[in-house]
């Protein structure tokens, strides 16, 4: 049995197509839906409602607290069987992964399985193409918080090992889950997609800002998981180690050859984007402070000369 978790803040322009999805592509072995809302402004709670009313397997809960790790924490909590399965609310399942990703996670010897992104541009035309081409993963290294599932006792077990009743208030879940986790307890299940919008090079500068973000929140709160992160999959965070992974994997020789182009391509797009980049940090820290995050965000400014480099002017 499975239950199938979505986080959710203003997502009501999205949830219902993903919930008419999952309706029709979710195996009898899912037991529940269950959509936890962060106190959305928007009509997410209708929207879910509705599809209560139609579909028994729906549910709609309360985070009770701002930010998608209280979410996380909830849905766990809640989750009736014993794997569950995370998807981000603007996610767009491709034929067949949900089944993928379930059939893997029932049958093999893993604590968490990740599917893959790739990012489709909002709008036609050759730069959102491009973005979004310099985005896409040829191959995803870590788990992925869009779409992953987890074996619910095997993450508490790591979890209180390391000190962790509940998932505390971190930027990035996804991230701070594989920092948790030993090599043999995790796997990328490559048949598994989701497809997830991009709005341009905004979007792609967004993806690296956070990835500085994330790498500044673990060396500062969570230094012990950092040097985790670090020692088991250094490929999380650093590029040079993304290349020596995936060229030294099992991938077919055009995979290697899409991923060493990109990768010079990439480098050459963050040092362009840069000053978009440092304003995107800026706007994380201001929204990430509105929604109850802290103690990260309110100092990076202050004790992180690499992260502040964006105007004041951006946050006013």
């Amino acid at each position: 049995m499975e239950t199938i978790a979505i986080p959710t803040y203003n997502e009501g322009h999205r949830i219902g197509s993903l919930l008419a999805s999952l309706e029709t592509d979710a195996p009898p072995s899912v037991a529940e839906i269950l959509v936890c809302d962060s106190a959305s402004t928007d009509n997410t709670r209708e929207v879910v409602t509705h599809w209560a009313s139609r579909c028994e397997r729906v549910r709609l809960i309360d985070a009770h607290a701002p930010g998608k790790p209280a979410a996380w924490n909830r849905l766990v909590e809640e989750a009736a069987a014993p794997v569950v399965v995370f998807l981000d609310a603007d996610v767009v399942l491709l034929p067949g992964s949900l089944c993928r990703l379930i059939a893997a996670s029932a049958a093999g010897p893993h604590i968490a399985y990740s599917g893959r992104r790739r990012f489709r541009p909002t709008r036609s035309g050759l730069i959102p193409g491009i973005a979004a081409w310099l985005a896409n993963p040829v191959v995803e290294l870590c788990l992925q918080g869009t779409c992953y599932a987890i074996h619910k006792e095997g993450i508490r077990a790591r979890m209180r090992e390391s000190g962790f009743a509940r998932m505390p208030d971190v930027f990035a879940e996804d991230i701070w889950l594989n920092a948790l986790l030993a090599p043999d307890e995790m796997t990328n299940v490559h048949d598994v997609v989701v497809e997830v919008e991009l709005t341009g090079f905004s979007g792609y500068a967004a993806l690296h800002a956070r990835k500085m973000v994330v790498a500044y929140e673990l060396r500062t709160r969570f230094p012990e998981l950092a040097r985790r992160l670090h020692d088991h999959y250094p490929q999380a965070m650093q590029g040079f180690a993304q290349c020596k992974a995936v060229v030294g994997g099992g991938f077919s020789f055009a995979t290697k050859l899409r991923w060493l182009v990109g990768a010079a391509l990439k480098l050459t797009a963050n040092t362009v984007l840069r000053r978009e980049i440092a304003r995107t940090v800026r706007r994380y820290e201001y929204v990430y402070d509105e929604n109850g995050g802290s103690y990260l965000l309110r100092h990076v400014a202050s004790t992180s000369p690499r992260l502040h480099r964006a105007e004041p002017s951006v946050v006013s």
